[in-house]
């Protein structure tokens, strides 16, 4: 009797176990959207411009899967030469993202790819706590500037309380002018809540072919929002809004954005 008690409570135990496991696993299922993949979203204008701007929010998000990855950034051309220029978190050795050879945590950074698709040039260093949050402006400006030699490239980051600026040969890019400027966000990851707050990007703008700075007074040519990423116009880009303000962010459920939560 007492060895047919004891394998009872083994086996109710064993069956407690298991239903909390399933019951663990539904949660989940139900408290996240499954991005382990990978999810993107993006939005471009196409038209020769020898540079671009934009000024987006320095978001930081946190990870629930072991190997994770985000990234939020403007990329010059539709294919090769391109220059991507941004921010991007990864943990676990961040699968498919950038800067994740520079190591865990949110990175700022640049690639630059030639005709061939050869990866040139990556440059990334770490985005200091003190930066989140705020907003920051990225360039590209394929005119240069006082910090490069002539013919030269020139990426810069304007953050909050820092600035950076690297130099491109345009020997090595092929190019100082690309025919799209997009806008993209991704992440990989198990995306649950509000993982990654609303954003905005704005002060957008492209460089002209004498090298002056262009606001976008247009719509994007092709948007897509995966839901998430979330990513749609606040304020489209016209005449009466120049740079436009688009929203981003990264929720489990939903189609928009409360900026700034």
């Amino acid at each position: 009797m007492k060895r047919f008690m004891s394998f009872t409570v083994v086996v109710v135990a064993l069956v407690c176990v298991l239903l909390g496991m399933v019951m663990n696993a539904s949660n989940h299922a139900h408290a996240s959207f499954d991005c382990h993949t990978g999810c993107s979203s993006w939005g471009y204008w196409n038209g020769t411009s020898y540079g671009g701007i934009t000024k987006f929010t320095v978001s930081n998000p946190g990870f629930y899967d072991s190997i994770a990855s985000w990234d939020r950034y403007m990329r010059l051309g539709s294919g090769n030469p391109k220059i991507i220029i941004g921010i991007f978190s990864s943990k676990g050795g961040g699968y498919g993202t950038y800067c994740s050879g520079a190591g865990s945590g949110l990175k700022y950074g640049v690639y630059a790819y030639d005709s061939a698709g050869f990866n040139f040039l990556n440059y990334c260093l770490s985005v200091p706590q003190s930066d989140t949050n705020y907003d920051a402006n990225f360039t590209v400006n394929g005119f240069g500037g006082p910090d490069c030699l002539a013919g030269d490239i020139e990426v810069y980051w304007q953050f909050h309380d820092f600035s950076d600026n690297h130099c491109i040969s345009d020997t090595e890019e092929g190019t100082n002018n690309w025919n799209r400027i997009q806008l993209q966000e991704d992440i990989v990851d198990h995306v649950s809540g509000h993982q990654v707050w609303g954003s905005h990007w704005i002060n957008n703008q492209w460089v002209s072919n004498n090298g002056s700075y262009v606001q976008q007074t247009r719509g994007e040519d092709f948007l897509t929002a995966r839901n998430p990423p979330q990513m749609y116009w606040k304020n489209e880009p016209s005449t009466s809004y120049p740079g436009g303000q688009q929203y981003s962010c990264d929720y489990a459920t939903g189609t928009t954005c409360t900026y700034g939560s």
